[in-house]
């Protein structure tokens, strides 16, 4: 397990920067609940890049992939990120704002797909190293209610992948950059 730890550590530094551009990239196109159609197609590009396959549901505005470990007995764990922008205006001059008039990501969305998409890269890369399955659910729709978790699950995705567990992230400016809150069972569960 430390040997993955140094790995996971190590990738993370040398990725750092193809992190940002992503989350750059996401950030300047970002879509309403719903809408997500862009956002998903260039998640499975990016994906593909990495090789790995990934397919689409709610409307092909949801993206999952499976990777398989050194074995694929055991657990399936699922890391999700939420890709719906707000219907706010950015006003910002950065070279990265948002193009689209009334839409950004306010809340953080890009930087979870990025994060996302970059565990996924190194994951891939190192599945020597661990064991079972890891469940890459990229979920549209956090913003609204019923959100895009609750189609997910209806739609099967928890039995069809036989997921055992899940974690997501969000980004929170009450947390000290470097520093994770958790806590057991449902928080934030749109």
């Amino acid at each position: 397990m430390n040997d993955l730890m140094e790995i996971l550590k190590t990738c993370s530094s040398e990725y750092f920067l193809d992190t940002i551009r992503l989350r750059r990239q996401i950030h300047q196109y970002p879509e309403l609940s719903g809408h997500e159609h862009i956002t998903a197609r260039y998640i499975c590009s990016t994906l593909k890049s990495y090789g790995i396959p990934s397919h689409l549901y709610l409307n092909e505005t949801a993206v999952v992939a499976i990777l398989e470990g050194q074995e694929n007995t055991g657990k399936t764990l699922a890391l999700r990120a939420d890709t719906d922008a707000l219907p706010i205006e950015e006003q910002s001059d950065k070279t990265y704002a948002s193009t689209n008039k009334g839409i950004m990501h306010a809340c953080g969305h890009d930087a979870h797909i990025a994060s996302l998409l970059t565990v996924a890269r190194i994951l891939n890369q190192h599945k020597n190293k661990w064991k079972g399955k890891i469940a890459l659910i990229f979920q549209p729709s956090e913003e609204e209610y019923p959100g895009g978790a609750i189609r997910l699950i209806k739609e099967g995705i928890l039995t069809n992948y036989q997921i055992d567990a899940a974690l997501a992230l969000h980004v929170s400016p009450e947390i000290d950059t470097g520093k994770i809150g958790i806590k057991a069972g449902e928080f934030m569960a749109s």
